[in-house]
Formats: C-alpha cells, sequence, structure tokens
C-alpha cells in the first residue's frame, strides 16, 4: 500500500502536515547557514492555534526571527503576517552594508545601490 506524497503515518493529519512543514523549516535554514535549535515541540509551540493560518498570501502568517543575527531558537523566534515579514525584509536591506566604504565601490556599480 502506498501513501499519498507528503502525507505520514503520523496521529492525525495535522500532525503529518506539522513535521513536514518543521523538517522544511529545518532544512532551508540549514541550507542558508542559520543556526537552528527549534526542536518539533517548539515549532508546534510557537505555531499553536495559528498553525492553519500560514501560507503565501499577504495577509497569511509565517515564521519569523526578531533579530536576524540570531539562530532560530524559541525566544528569538515569531509569528507575522507575510506583508509585515516582507516589509521589514526591504527595510534591511535598504540599510548601508557594514563594512563597505564608499571609496571601495566601483563607478560602474555605484549608481545601483
Amino acid at each position: 500500500m502506498t501513501r499519498p506524497k507528503g502525507i505520514l503515518n503520523y496521529s492525525s493529519q495535522l500532525e503529518s502536515t506539522q513535521r513536514l512543514c518543521y523538517a522544511r523549516h529545518r532544512a532551508q535554514a540549514k541550507h542558508r547557514g542559520e543556526p537552528y535549535t527549534l526542536t518539533f515541540e517548539d515549532f508546534k509551540a510557537i505555531w499553536g492555534e495559528q498553525f492553519e493560518q500560514r501560507g503565501k498570501a499577504v495577509e497569511a502568517l509565517c515564521m519569523s526571527r526578531r533579530d536576524k543575527a540570531l539562530g532560530w531558537t524559541p525566544t528569538n523566534t515569531i509569528i507575522v503576517t507575510r506583508q509585515q515579514h516582507l516589509s521589514k525584509a526591504v527595510e534591511l536591506m535598504k540599510k548601508p552594508r557594514k563594512g563597505v566604504d564608499e571609496w571601495e565601490i566601483p563607478d560602474e556599480i555605484k549608481h545601483r545601490l
């Protein structure tokens, strides 16, 4: 007997979905080189009853870090709307990059910054 793609043998469909999302989230953080210390229980507790409201729409919820310099820990993780998350990302991109002096930037790319 084969199981549908993405469905694991857990106590409920919700738990299967949560475990799959947790595994993907942890793998993506590892791929980006971000420290990740959340356990599955931490992941479930942070999402709480809001888990079903996650998604890709602007008003949907996503998990984000309070401080991007720190890793994924229970105290540094927060649930926000995707709009809040994306506006914060744009705000961070507009800040000057540390360690880059004005004279180090070649003129041909200075106009792009």
